[in-house]
This record gives structure tokens, sequence and C-alpha cells, in this order.
């Protein structure tokens, strides 16, 4: 949360200009309820989506006022009144009642990163207004965003008339306002989207990017490896042609045993190295199939807080479960990438270090995912049996 509060504290400072104005004006606009988390109404989500919508319309609005000339600060500063007392300080407060015990978290470190995406964004917009307020001001500060071609129209109309209050963009001239406005509202409906997710769906959604992550690092290993095959091919023709080359070129060796990545080559004559492979491709294709049966099965059958499926009582203990197995699944998946650097650095000692890391993370997910949410044994529990002797089997 402190980077949270930092960043509040950014805008405020960005507002120091209007800090007098902000204390001393009435706002023109009704100030809407911060929605703090309450006994009666604890659904955090629920009240972001409402926050996440207000932030938005007065993101909005607030750009409007900016881009108009002359700027009119004190209503620009009845908005941003509203938006710091109804919508900033009410998003803080529902993080901070996002509670671990209740949410657990993943869901937090979500809700905290989007909440924090809006507030970085509001950030950008709020520092769009100029430094000073007069017409003057103003005008000098929008030549400086105009192109030159716009700057000679503006030239030859002045000749024309005597009001320059207003200069009139066509529309394909960017708009730093709008451009930081459009920013926050892509940050608020992100964070809206969270309510219809709920806590399965956003749970669901990081296991399966773990799922990519070791899809990526499969097809990257399997890549390093037919690249390898072939350079090995390669350097065996030029062999029986270039017998007689001078004794120079072997200074390129080393360059030579590295791709274009700089990554070593796979060494065609190492046996032991490509057995160890193809039994890591082969553990990290059935991982990836355990983090689709976890994500259909488990994650996204979680029940919401409240429900029938997860009374209060057992609420602790169904949200610390399901953080150890998220926990678990990101452990697993960090151990795929240390294999993966194992194998481009040929080192292997660390590859068969890595491949046992996984059998033990394999018996830990095991254990975790063992009978549903009310503890009742169900189909993964049989089926994880059997992949569980798939990944220890060395054979295809």
């Amino acid at each position: 949360m402190a980077d949270l509060h930092y960043h509040v504290l950014s805008i405020l400072q960005i507002l120091r200009p209007f800090s007098d104005m902000l204390a001393r004006r009435r706002t023109l606009h009704p100030t809407p309820p911060s929605y703090p988390p309450t006994e009666r109404d604890a659904d955090c989500l629920v009240l972001l989506e409402r926050l996440a919508t207000f932030v938005d319309a007065y993101a909005t609005t607030i750009a409007v006022q900016m881009a108009a000339t002359p700027l009119a600060p004190a209503p620009l500063a009845d908005l941003i009144r509203d938006l710091m007392t109804g919508g900033v300080r009410g998003l803080v407060t529902t993080v901070e009642g996002c509670s671990v015990a209740i949410w657990g978290k993943t869901v937090r470190k979500e809700v905290r990163d989007r909440t924090l995406t809006v507030v970085i964004y509001l950030i950008v917009l709020l520092r769009q207004i100029p430094p000073g307020y007069s017409v003057k001001e103003v005008k000098k500060m929008e030549e400086v965003k105009m192109p030159a071609k716009k700057k000679r129209a503006k030239a030859t109309s002045e000749s024309e008339s005597d009001s320059d209050d207003y200069v009139d963009y066509d529309d394909d001239v960017d708009d730093n306002e709008q451009v930081a406005a459009s920013s926050v509202s892509d940050a608020c409906k992100a964070l809206a989207e969270l309510v219809t997710l709920g806590t399965a769906g956003i749970v669901a959604n990081q296991a399966e990017e773990y799922q990519r992550q070791i899809e990526t690092s499969m097809a990257e290993l399997e890549d390093w490896e037919m690249a390898g095959e072939g350079e090995e091919d390669d350097d065996g023709e030029d062999d029986d042609e270039d017998d007689d080359e001078d004794d120079d070129e072997d200074d390129d060796e080393e360059d030579e045993d590295e791709d274009e990545n700089g990554r070593r080559r796979l060494p065609d004559h190492d046996a032991e190295l490509h057995e160890n492979l193809r039994i890591a491709l082969k553990r990290m294709g059935l991982i990836h199939c355990l983090i689709e049966e976890i994500v259909e099965t488990r994650l996204r059958k979680f029940p919401a807080p409240n429900s029938d499926i997860r009374p209060a009582a057992d609420a602790a203990n169904c949200v610390a479960r399901l953080d150890r197995i998220m926990d678990e699944l990101e452990k697993m998946c960090h151990v795929t990438d240390e294999l993966e650097t194992a194998f481009y650095d040929l080192e292997r000692k660390e590859v068969e270090r890595c491949l046992k890391k996984l059998l033990g993370r394999a018996k830990v997910i095991k254990r975790l995912i063992k009978g549903n949410w009310v503890g009742e044994p169900d189909t993964l529990d049989s089926w994880v049996d059997k992949w569980l002797v798939d990944l220890k089997s060395p054979s295809s």
C-alpha cells in the first residue's frame, strides 16, 4: 500500500496551485459517497466497480475542462475536489479494506495493481494542467503544442480577425488531455472488470498466465534443440570441405558455439543432456496439462464469499488453501524458468537439480488440490494420481 499512498501524495503535490481554491470553494457538483467497506457490504470488488465508474466520468470531464480555452480554473477546481474526496480517497479506502483473509493474496495484489494503475494515469492527466491560468499563459502553452503549419495558419487568420481566444485544431492533431483521459478510462474499465471476474476468475487468469509462460519455455527449448542439431550438421559438412583451412579460424570457435541470442548451442555428442532435455520437455508438458485441470476443476469453482459452499467458519481455510495452491503454481513456473536457463548455460548439475525440484513441487501441489472445496474426493484426485506416475516415469 505504500506505493499507492505515494502516488496519491503525488497527485496532491501536482494540485498544490489549486489547494487554496479547493479549500475555499463550495462544490457545484454533488460529492459522491466514498463507499468505505462496512460489515454489511464488504464486497470490495463491487465498491471498486462503482468508484472506477465515477473516476472515469470525472476524468473525462476534467479533460474537457482542461482543453477549453480560456481555461476556467474555478469549475476545474470543483471537479478535481470531487474526484479527490469521492474517487481517489474511496479507492484507497477500499483497497485497504480488501482483506487477504477474505479475498486471498492473488486477488488483493490484482486489486492493488489495477488501482495503482488508475492513480498513476490520473497523475499523467493532472500534469497536463497549465502552470498559469490566465488566457495569455494558456494560449502560450497551446501554441507550443501546435504544429508549425498551424501556427502559420493562425498568423494568417489573425490578420483577418481581432479575436484570438480560441484555436481550432484539425482532428488529426494529438490532444494530450484526451489521450491521458483515455488511459484513465482504460485503467478504470480494467479495475471495474474485477467484479465480473470475481475471485475465481482472477486466480484462474493468473494460473493461465503461468501456463502460458511454461508453454513459451517449452517452445523456446524445442527451437534451441533444433537449432543446435542444425548447426552441428552444418559444422560436420564444413569439416569435410575445409580440412586444409588456416588454424587461425579456430579463434572463432567459441563464438560459433553460441546462437544469435547469445545462448550456447546444444552439443550433439552429449547424449545425457539430450535425454534430460527430452525428460524436461515431457514434464513441462505434463505440468501444462495439470494447470489446465486445476483451473477448470478447482480455481473456476472456487466459492464466492458468504456463499453456502463457503460458510464463514471455513472461509479462512478455503482462502488459505487457495493461496498455497497459487504459491505452488508460481514456484513451479519459476523452476521451469530456472530449468530453461540451465539448459542454455549447459549446466548439467543444475538441470538435474531443477528436474528433481519439479517432482518435489508436483508432490506438494498434489496434496493441496486433493478434494474439492468442501473436502470431498472427485475425479481430479484419481487423475492427479495417474499424472504423478507419468511425471516420475522417464519414458515418453
